[in-house]
């Protein structure tokens, strides 16, 4: 019966100290949380993991700080413990919500056009424009969101009452598409890289079809799909290293335009390719897999999770 053994404490554990203080604000705020008991347990376990006790916490222990003189409840504290770890995933959720500000930006798009707030409704368009503009990126939640935010638009404007004025159809479809190649380019890559670790089979719809559009339009699909067009090349035509170099080119240009996890996944894919060459004995990739290491390192992009691992170091 240890407190130490519940799913809350092991997940609190995981946070340092910024963390706790900022979960401690959101649990205190009475917005989320109205129960006190709640910001007791939350004080209690944090404290036990700050400076653990020699005597290890019993739930029976903690019990009695919050509810003394009432005999021990397992059950209720066993909801207790339930209602507080909820808080801490809102709290988690609310921290990448507050990351990615073009969420609330298009969110704040379709509220004031829900409740017909028409005095917000140019600023609330106006913010997601330049919010979008800030955090321009080739990733496909990028694309994603401005799909969102240009069918939010749509509704907004009310394009439907209004025959005579041209639609952002266009805009709409377009940021749709992107998301859609890339994603299905991106997860079919996946699929390509494990095929010699796994024994499953994958059915894939509209692979063909996406193959032979993005092959036809390479010149007119968002960058971040001709990327993951390279390196599905890189798999099934192995014997062409110009798919390499072409794949290398676009890495060393585009980078900078994904998110740091995104570019470190990209650049292993390049690694990857070297690897198998190295394998068959062309040691002249020996150069090009460092070259393309101190690019990383350049970049600040070779560390995952602010950690250099032990396979990319050797």
């Amino acid at each position: 019966m240890l407190i130490k053994d519940t799913k809350v404490y092991a997940v609190l554990s995981k946070f340092d100290r910024y963390e706790q203080n900022r979960c401690r604000k959101y649990i205190q705020s009475p917005y989320f949380n109205i129960n006190k008991q709640l910001n007791q347990l939350y004080e209690i376990i944090i404290n036990d993991i700050n400076k653990p006790p020699k005597k290890l916490l019993t739930k029976p222990s903690i019990w009695k700080k919050l509810y003394d003189p009432r005999k021990y409840d397992d059950t209720r504290f066993r909801k207790l413990s339930s209602d507080l770890l909820k808080l801490v995933e809102g709290y988690l959720a609310q921290q990448f919500y507050d990351s990615q500000p073009l969420i609330p930006a298009t969110n704040l798009i379709k509220s004031v056009e829900r409740k017909k707030i028409h005095d917000l409704y140019d600023t609330s368009i106006r913010s997601a424009k330049n919010i979008s503009h800030k955090n321009k990126s080739l990733s496909a939640i990028f694309f994603y969101q401005q799909y969102k935010i240009e069918d939010y638009i749509f509704e907004v404007i009310d394009y439907e009452s209004k025959r005579d004025t041209k639609s952002n159809y266009e805009d709409i479809m377009y940021n749709l598409d992107q998301f859609f190649l890339s994603e299905k380019l991106r997860l079919y890559c996946g699929v390509l890289s494990r095929r010699h670790m796994s024994v499953h089979e994958y059915s894939i719809n509209f692979i063909k079809e996406v193959l032979a559009y993005v092959e036809n339009n390479l010149n007119h699909v968002a960058k971040n799909v001709e990327i993951y067009y390279r390196i599905y090349l890189t798999y099934t035509d192995e014997d062409n290293v110009e798919n390499y170099y072409s794949l290398k080119k676009l890495l060393n240009e585009f980078s900078a335009s994904f998110q740091e996890e995104e570019a470190y996944h990209l650049y292993l894919q390049v690694i990857n390719f070297c690897i198998k060459r190295i394998q068959n004995g062309m040691n002249d990739f020996w150069q090009e897999m460092f070259d393309i290491s101190v690019d990383m390192i350049s970049k600040n992009i070779i560390y995952e999770n602010g950690l250099l691992s032990p396979s990319v170091f050797k």
